[in-house]
């Protein structure tokens, strides 16, 4: 081994080489070593090496992961031979133990995988002493040889390196342990990383649905109260703690916590008595808090300090979890959580309100990057993939309005007064973000409006309401965000809540705000989902300024990115279908304003479905359909005569828009189209491989053959008649052994050849048709 190490060391030195040829020798000479007994040894070696550059001992510490991965066991997934020697296997597993406690990070965190990895293949079984050498370690007074353990068991202790055997064993004889090494630190980071194997663990347990056992039940009841009361412990203690010191601790048992009740209510229920007083006491202590450092701070104070270390949790990340775990009780324990909180409603609301309230950091990340406000504002997408505060208090508060009925549509509407109320004082007292209070209020309203079906239901005086909005928000050209809420709220009164004469000033509103060229995008945003809703549920209003929106919609298709491009074409389809009619110039505006946001994000499926909606609501008005054709069609015959170079979405999309042109189409018009794209169209039905290419290009020649059959019984291509060509689709179309998935559009093709051929394509061929398909 030390002979073979010696030689490893040289090759990895020669992989760094400049020279192309020399790389390429160091690289087949560790090949060969690979296959070779010791070369595991000899990695391990080197790696342990103090003697050795540090970027050479990681590079072996790297390979050596790689090696165990695929050498250590015959039966892996990944195995490439041979298999390391038992003699080996137990050599590098006592070399590796004491580099855990390495003086460089990188190299400890690479064994603690490495052994990681060699665990899950061998423990208990065949290691049988690796929970004793971890739990050891742990114990040490030795720094690094902690941070190395905790390590190990971080990475072993996932889904990945779990069996259902093992997760079972793994909480039984580790959880314990795990508890006394707990309360024997005083390590915060410590502290947090147990807690976080303890959820992992459990987390997979619940998942392979192994904690129903008779012997899980027992142990889990011995050691998650002992857990739970340390939760309520740390609970007690946050009104002490500074914005952004020692949180991590508190976040990780919240989490554990959360999990319990969610997965173990059984072994919870009897602490929920004393949880929830003292995480609604947190919660109340939380706002004065997280108002001073995150919604009223300036732009410097609320960026996240550099050189942080990684287990540092802060303030917010508290709150979250603190709200996350008030869901999971509103979902596993409504009942008795009702009785608890009966009294607090009201005020439950109220914070909820508070903390949905927008940053400081917030309103600077959407004015820089708008897809990240689209992203707050997609209510599917704010519930299950934003994490922030503000979406978790939205999901709690909307959640809790449900659950308690009328109660709770009650205690919203008082805490909604309540909140602009201290909008209004905080805004008497020249607070410079007195307005984020009033938007939340505004956005809490947004919740129960779907509940609410005529004025002034559970006391709500909508007339006073968009009264105070259309005279204060409406007009709060410095304040955009509170202005963009106050259309998004408007509009949701629209269908049954707005007269006439509201839903025209705030629609002039929105569209303005389309037009402005000093609203940031966000705002222009909102005004799309109040033009959205006005044009679904108004059409006659918003057809008084249709004109208005679309080139404002044109503005912004050129100047957004994708994401951002979702929610106008949304909005264009919309405003579309109130348009009536069209002038040449205003219609290449538009067609060009489509083509250029459909090149700009060639495969994005979505945006071509868009795209192709927006092109069947252009080509419903016949008149507009000669110029829609005209500066259409050339685009789509330039992408469907090259079908191999381009990507098979962007051909698929192309082929789509053109199916929509033949069903419009009629007479001269028709036969243009199928004059300039028949042969394009059966090259790809004829030519390539992929299934929706050669359905939707199958669908296009039947509508080619229904709209110009007289045409196409005389047409050639090449020098090869359409006729002909179209007996090969067919062909093609009817074997046997064709996926089913390419002869999708099939019957209805044979449908149209069947139609339309005894009238324009001659005897001979309907007989040779008719006699090929009866074969």
């Amino acid at each position: 081994p030390l002979l073979l190490g010696m030689d490893v060391q040289l090759y990895l030195g020669s992989l760094l080489d400049p020279q192309q040829e020399r790389r390429q020798q160091a690289e087949a000479l560790l090949h060969d070593a690979s296959l070779r007994a010791g070369f595991g040894l000899a990695l391990t070696c080197v790696t342990a090496d103090p003697r050795v550059e540090l970027h050479l001992r990681q590079m072996a510490s790297v390979l050596l992961k790689k090696y165990v991965k695929e050498h250590w066991k015959s039966f892996g997934k990944d195995f490439v031979s041979p298999e390391v020697n038992p003699q080996e296997k137990d050599e590098i597993k006592n070399r590796l133990l004491p580099l855990l406690a390495d003086n460089h990070s990188k190299i400890r965190t690479t064994v603690a995988m490495v052994i990681s990895n060699i665990a899950y293949w061998e423990w208990p079984e065949e290691w049988p002493s690796f929970l004793n050498s971890m739990i050891g370690a742990i114990r040490s007074s030795n720094t690094n040889l902690v941070l190395g353990a905790i390590k190990v068991l971080e990475v072993f202790a996932t889904p990945e390196n779990f069996t259902e055997e093992t997760v079972s064993l793994l909480v039984q004889t580790l959880f314990p342990h795990l508890q006394e090494i707990y309360l024997s630190q005083n390590t915060i980071w410590v502290q947090t990383k147990i807690l976080g194997i303890i959820t992992s663990s459990l987390s997979y347990l619940v998942m392979v649905d192994k904690s129903e056992t008779k012997q899980m039940r027992k142990a889990l009841a011995q050691i998650l109260p002992q857990w739970l009361s340390e939760a309520a412990r740390l609970l007690h203690q946050t009104e002490a703690a500074p914005l952004k010191a020692n949180w991590s601790v508190k976040v990780a048992a919240l989490q554990l916590t959360t999990l319990v009740f969610q997965d173990f209510p059984a072994l919870a229920k009897e602490y929920l008595k004393v949880l929830v007083p003292q995480a609604w006491a947190s919660l109340v202590r939380s706002l004065p808090v997280y108002n001073e450092g995150y919604i009223n701070c300036d732009a410097n104070s609320s960026e996240v300090e550099e050189g942080q270390e990684d287990e540092t949790e802060y303030f917010d990340s508290f709150v979250s979890e603190l709200l996350s775990f008030f869901l999971v009780l509103l979902e596993t324990e409504r009942s008795r959580l009702r009785t608890l909180l009966a009294d607090q409603l009201p005020n439950l609301c109220y914070f909820l309100i508070a903390f949905m309230s927008l940053t400081t950091s917030q309103v600077i990340l959407f004015l820089d990057d708008p897809n990240e406000f689209v992203a707050e504002e997609e209510e599917e997408e704010f519930v299950s993939n934003n994490f922030s505060v503000r979406s978790a208090a939205w999901q709690l508060l909307e959640t809790a309005v449900e659950a308690f009925k009328d109660k709770g549509l009650n205690a919203l509407l008082s805490a909604v007064s309540r909140t602009f109320q201290d909008a209004e004082n905080l805004r008497a007292t020249q607070n410079p973000s007195w307005w984020k209070r009033r938007e939340a209020g505004l956005q809490a309203l947004g919740i129960v409006l779907r509940q609410m079906k005529e004025e002034g239901i559970l006391g709500l005086d909508v007339g006073a309401l968009l009264s105070s909005v259309l005279t204060c928000d409406i007009e709060a050209r410095d304040l955009p965000y509170l202005r963009g809420r106050a259309l998004w709220l408007a509009s949701r009164f629209s269908e049954q809540l707005l007269s006439s004469e509201y839903s025209r000033h705030f629609l002039h509103a929105a569209v303005s705000s389309l037009h402005s060229s000093t609203d940031p995008l966000p705002v222009k945003i909102s005004a799309c989902c109040a033009i959205s809703n006005f044009c679904s549920t108004k059409p006659d209003i918003a057809r008084w300024c249709v004109n208005d929106i679309i080139e404002g919609l044109c503005r912004l298709l050129r100047e957004t990115s994708e994401r951002v491009l979702h929610h106008i074409l949304d909005t264009f389809i919309l405003s579309l279908k109130a348009k009536q009619t069209w002038e040449a110039e205003q219609l290449q505006r538009v067609v060009g304003g489509l083509l250029e946001s459909w090149q700009k994000s060639w495969a994005d499926p979505l945006l071509a479905d868009q795209l192709r909606e927006c092109f069947e609501q252009l080509a419903e008005y016949s008149e507009s359909l000669p110029l829609l054709v005209s500066l259409l069609l050339p685009r789509l015959t330039s992408i469907l005569s090259t079908p191999n170079s381009l990507y098979s979405g962007v051909v698929d999309t192309a082929i789509q828009l053109l199916t929509v042109l033949l069903k419009r189409s009629e007479g001269a018009m028709a036969e243009q189209i199928v004059r300039q794209t028949f042969g394009q169209l059966t090259n790809i039905v004829l030519s390539l491989d992929e299934a929706t290419l050669v359905a939707s290009g199958t669908l296009a020649l039947s509508l080619s053959v229904e709209k110009a059959a007289p045409l196409l019984s005389n047409f050639f291509i090449d020098e090869t008649s359409a006729p002909s060509l179209l007996l090969r689709v067919g062909e093609r179309l009817m074997v046997p052994s064709l996926n089913e998935s390419f002869a999708v559009n099939a019957g209805f093709f044979l449908e149209k050849l069947l139609l339309h051929v005894l009238n324009s394509f001659s005897h001979f061929f309907l007989s040779f048709f008719l006699s090929y398909l009866f074969q």
